[in-house]
């Protein structure tokens, strides 16, 4: 879908379909043509940028420096594989405290999976540096 400064809409039909030439709809001036501007901003809204900022304008972090550093460990640990009570018993907290965390770390920047928030916290820089290299490498050590 292509939109024209919120006047003009351009709406490929079929685009599974290879074996036709290309037909799309063009859409001028009507409800649909507000429904569709409205759409695409209610997504791009929720979208993330795809360059990287100083500055998340949703959470005000600054590329990570500002996670707790509890909050980076238990995620450095979830992404060398650790289970939630694996990452409890290696931290010395409870089970229930690291579900917890995690979900708050969740809802804060937006991520609806642990995938996303994984992809988030290397897109923030929470997974780089000695820390995460350490942990890394006392649960390697402590699996054997």
């Amino acid at each position: 879908m292509i939109i024209v400064d919120r006047r003009m809409a351009l709406l490929p039909l079929a685009p599974e379909r290879d074996d036709v030439d290309p037909v799309a709809l063009a859409v001028h001036g009507t409800g649909l043509l507000t429904a569709l501007s409205s759409l695409f901003e209610a997504h791009f809204e929720r979208g993330w940028r795809l360059l990287p900022s100083e500055t998340d304008p949703r959470t005000g972090r600054t590329d990570g420096a500002e996670l707790d550093a509890v909050d980076r460990q238990i995620v450095s640990l979830l992404y060398v594989g650790l289970t939630d009570a694996a990452i409890a018993r290696q931290l010395g907290m409870g089970h229930r405290t690291v579900q917890r965390r995690l979900q708050s770390l969740m809802v804060e920047v937006g991520a609806a999976t642990r995938f996303q928030l994984g992809w988030r916290a290397a897109r923030s820089g929470w997974l780089e540096g000695a820390d995460a290299q350490n942990l890394s490498n006392r649960s390697e050590n402590s699996a054997i």
